[in-house]
């Protein structure tokens, strides 16, 4: 049985991971990782599905866009947030069609990603509960 995450990183590369998972600790959070879609997709299905998502741009088995659409699905609809390695305004137009809210790109400073979070609680009342 996997514990309930409020947050949840989707990617199959450490490069990411790592350094995301290091900074969102050092803001408090304890993440969840899904390395692919299909992993992703079980986690969103789960009956506590994570609140929020931090979804990597490339996936080993599909698309950003299908994890959103599934986050937007879920029981308890999660928020995404795209990583992209570089600054790619057609990924991000194509992300916020789909329904992410924002994006990130490496380096993931703990204040950075505190200030993204915070962005998103407020446009977002159903992340009011996330603290930092």
């Amino acid at each position: 049985m996997h514990p309930p995450f409020s947050v949840l990183l989707v990617s199959g590369n450490d490069g990411v991971l790592k350094p995301l998972l290091e900074a969102l600790e050092k803001i408090g959070f304890e993440a969840g990782v899904a390395r692919s879609c299909g992993h992703a997709k079980t986690m969103l299905e789960r009956p506590d599905p994570p609140a929020l998502l931090f979804v990597d741009a490339v996936l080993p088995d599909g698309k950003c866009e299908d994890v959103i659409g599934w986050a937007a699905r879920s029981a308890t609809p999660a928020q995404a947030i795209v990583i992209v390695e570089t600054v790619d305004y057609d990924l991000y137009l194509d992300a916020l069609e789909a329904g992410a809210v924002d994006f990130v790109t490496p380096p993931f400073s703990a204040a950075d990603i505190a200030w993204v979070l915070s962005s998103v609680r407020e446009k977002s009342a159903s992340l009011s509960h996330l603290a930092a």
